[in-house]
């Protein structure tokens, strides 16, 4: 029993205890503190001060501290998340150096931690829960959990009696929803199911579940169990929507930002439910388990680190959420020994990927980490653990690229999926190109108005996507029933080459007979292909690509990776006619520009204008510039490339206008690589491809060839690729064999370009009988089954030797 017990309320409480226990009223009490550690692992986390391993996230409690309990303001009145992280970091402290050897005097008082904990006890906000402060509220709740539960014993027993009782009553007004913040779950089903799922999978609604699960394992044995049951209950019922409905490959529909804020309440809590229950739930909801891999494919590289920034897609912030890891060393824990080692690649984003604790941004990051941190996992990169550079997200349908995984990588991210609202933006078919740490084609990130014309998309007749406030331009998007959601019709991808066709039509307002937007990535060059037909009339399309300037931060570690239009006359476009430039910024790691040429073989009109958007203060502001590109006509293809010049090189459009759209790279006179879509489904012309299809092209520099739903594909007298149905292929040839990733509808009999006869041929990782291909005259043949998504044909080259001294020479 707690030594500040008298031994007469001891002897009156074990009876009471034994009593309600008999009855069933009570269950027996856990010993605090149980929620992260016992009594008997605090010696071993109090070595931890002194292990270099863990100096990181101890120094960041200690910033938290001087952070939150500065001269000036030694009991600040709690209004913000920071402030519950501060009497985290107090608490923490307190635990792991009592007696106050590594920071000043006033850190080892209790007097203040109580003081402080009083106040957020206290916090007049609490009666505004559901007002739009549910994400501060329930991070103090989950805060004061985690006080009481560390410091039971400091607390006297009239003190335990009012924190319960106040911990108690806040978790009925959750459970009872009494400020009608959980949604009736029975109206999910049914064709209005979609409206319901805006609200249910809304941060803010399961933000508070969090704060209930925290309160109701914090209090067992200290309450009546039939009320804490109600409790988990409520707990129970709204993680099983959750998991019904939330987007299983770790993304968020509503942005990386409220992903980040969802997850800093639900996973403290369903940490201590997997020690309560003995369950690991990190592994029971397959979000969580890929949550390390969205985090790593949101994050855009550049500056003096690997990242610096989330992608921009739902209500982000354009600058990090300083840093951007806050749970990835107890995702790392949680997932110790996981097969796809999403564990290593946690702590690598823990411990590798958040730059130097010099910068007092540190106080936002949770000092819990220190606690749930793990040496004996361990710490890997990207590279070393293989992830490649390419990764689609299909329940989001986002799908993300980058040139590598180095600072100064090229970094490609857009989204088709589908429209649930909340914090979501009208931005399906929206991308954005970074490199080196600035925003080339960018996204304006927070937006309160969540207009289709702030995003990277195209306006047709003025209007845009279902689900966008173009009428009162402020407000969440407007959830859409399924079917209006865009889609991800076909891809293919692969480190070097992606092909992503979004089908749009059903997400826009106007009458169209049929919208595919498609990109493209080959040779250096992201292309994207919009490809627009009314269904009568004319139409006005006005194509808009947004930019805006950035500095590069003064301190040179700094979270605060983009200062957006510090100079609000800066206009980061340049250029006329089809060719433009984007030069966001003078300094920093990155100072060149990006090339946009126009290679439609129609006319589109070029303007830059300013972009007026409504920011998250709901204060309509100038945040860049936009080229936009219109025309007026029954229907619209619109051909763009995005590129950042190399020497010597030259882009320029398809020459034979029979042939359709397309592209030619040159060196000087040489051809380096062509490429081209087709109206007509067969093209020949005089640049000497062929091909029976809608696009395909070779990389001449590089030994490799691509195509969409062809069936021939030829240049000049040699065949590259012949097929009885139709097929979407990527094939590149190395001096070590050949990689070609491939999609088709149906059974398809192929017959692809390899000069020598490979040793062996894998699908899909299995190695295929001899018998079930065949080389002959430089193709190899096989049967590919019908993909619904694409597959991957491997070969390998045979060795190379006297009797075959050309095996390695694979060139076209």
């Amino acid at each position: 029993m707690p030594t500040t017990r008298t031994w007469q309320s001891a002897w009156l409480a074990a009876i009471l205890a034994l009593s309600l226990f008999a009855t069933g009223v009570f269950a027996a009490a856990p010993a605090h503190p149980h929620l992260y550690f016992t009594s008997s692992d605090i010696s071993g986390l109090r070595s931890r001060t002194a292990n270099s391993f863990y100096a990181e996230n101890y120094t960041r409690i200690l910033m938290s501290c001087r952070s939150s309990f500065g001269p000036q303001n030694p009991v600040p009145n709690p209004t913000r998340a920071n402030n519950a992280r501060g009497l985290v970091s107090h608490a923490a402290l307190l635990l792991l150096d009592p007696n106050g050897l590594a920071i000043d005097a006033r850190y080892q008082s209790n007097t203040m931690f109580f003081s402080y904990f009083n106040t957020c006890l206290n916090w007049s906000g609490w009666s505004d829960f559901f007002g739009g402060t549910s994400l501060d509220t329930s991070l103090f709740l989950i805060a004061l959990c985690t006080g009481y539960d560390w410091h039971y014993d400091k607390f006297t027993s009239s003190q335990r009696a009012d924190i319960v009782s106040k911990l108690a009553t806040r978790a009925d007004y959750i459970a009872n929803d009494t400020g009608g913040f959980f949604e009736d779950v029975s109206k999910i089903g049914g064709s209005s199911g979609y409206l319901y799922v805006n609200d249910i999978l809304r941060n803010k609604t399961m933000i508070p579940v969090g704060a209930l699960g925290m309160i109701a394992y914090t209090l067992e044995g200290e309450v009546d169990e039939t009320r804490r049951q109600k409790w988990l209950a409520k707990v129970d019922e709204m993680l099983g929507i959750w998991d019904d409905w939330v987007a299983h490959d770790g993304t968020s529909h509503e942005g990386y930002s409220y992903h980040e804020y969802m997850a800093r309440c639900l996973m403290p809590m369903l940490y201590a439910r997997s020690r309560r229950t003995g369950v690991n739930q990190f592994k029971l909801y397959s979000n969580i388990k890929n949550y390390p891999l969205y985090s790593i494919y949101a994050w855009v590289p550049g500056g003096d680190r690997s990242f610096v920034q989330p992608i921009p897609f739902g209500d982000c912030d354009t600058e990090p959420p300083a840093p951007l890891p806050t749970h990835t060393a107890l995702v790392a824990r949680m997932l110790k020994g996981d097969s796809g080692k999403f564990d290593q690649l946690a702590n690598w984003m823990e411990f590798k990927a958040t730059g130097s604790p010099a910068n007092n941004a540190y106080y936002r990051v949770e000092p819990t980490q220190f606690f749930w941190a793990d040496s004996s996992i361990a710490v890997k990169s990207p590279q070393e653990l293989g992830l490649p550079r390419f990764h689609y997200f299909k329940d989001s349908g986002t799908f993300v690229w980058r040139s590598g995984w180095d600072n100064m990588a090229t970094y490609f991210a857009m989204m088709a999926g589908p429209t649930i609202g909340g914090h979501q933006h009208p931005e399906m078919g929206d991308f954005v190109i970074h490199k080196g740490g600035a925003p080339f084609i960018a996204d304006h990130g927070y937006s309160k108005s969540r207009r289709t014309e702030d995003n990277n998309l195209v306006m047709i007749n003025g209007t845009g996507e279902y689900g966008d406030r173009w009428d009162d331009g402020n407000g969440n998007t407007e959830p859409q029933p399924s079917s209006k959601w865009a889609s991800i019709a076909r891809l293919v991808a692969d480190d070097d080459y992606f092909d992503v066709v979004a089908n749009l039509k059903p997400i826009y307002r106007a009458s169209l007979s049929g919208y595919t937007r498609e990109f493209v990535q080959a040779s250096g060059v992201i292309f994207v292909f919009d490809k627009i037909k009314m269904s009568s009339g004319t139409g006005k399309f006005e194509s808009i690509l947004n930019a805006y300037s950035t500095v590069q931060p003064a301190v040179t570690d700094s979270y605060n990776a983009l200062d957006i239009d510090s100079n609000p006359t800066a206009n980061p476009w340049g250029g006329s006619g089809r060719t433009h430039t984007v030069t966001p910024r003078a300094g920093g790691p990155f100072t060149g520009s990006l090339t946009v040429q126009d290679l439609s073989k129609s006319s589109w009109t070029p303007t830059v204008k300013e972009s007026i958007v409504n920011n998250r203060d709901n204060d309509f502001a100038r945040r860049g510039n936009r080229l936009v590109l219109t025309q007026t006509a029954s229907s619209g293809n619109l051909l763009v490339a995005f590129y950042f010049p190399a020497s010597g090189k030259t882009l320029s459009a398809w020459p034979d206008s029979s042939a359709g759209n397309g592209f030619v790279i040159k060196s000087g006179t040489t051809v380096q690589a062509l490429g081209l879509w087709s109206d007509t489904g067969s093209v020949s012309n005089s640049s000497g491809l062929t091909m029976s299809g809608q696009m395909g092209g070779l990389d001449l520099a590089g030994n490799a060839f691509w195509s969409r739903q062809v069936t021939s594909l030829k240049y000049n007298n040699r065949t590259y690729l012949t097929s009885n149905n139709p097929v979407s292929v990527y094939c590149a040839q190395t001096s070590s064999g050949s990689r070609m990733r491939i999609q088709s509808d149906a059974s398809a009999t192929v017959s692809v370009y390899h000069p020598v006869k490979p040793a062996t041929v894998k699908l899909n990782g299995s190695t295929l009988a001899t018998s079930s291909w065949s080389w002959s005259g430089g193709m190899l043949k096989l049967t590919i089954p019908a993909q619904s998504s694409q597959g991957l044909v491997e070969t390998a080259l045979p060795p190379r030797n006297a009797a075959n001294p050309g095996a390695w020479a694979v060139y076209f």
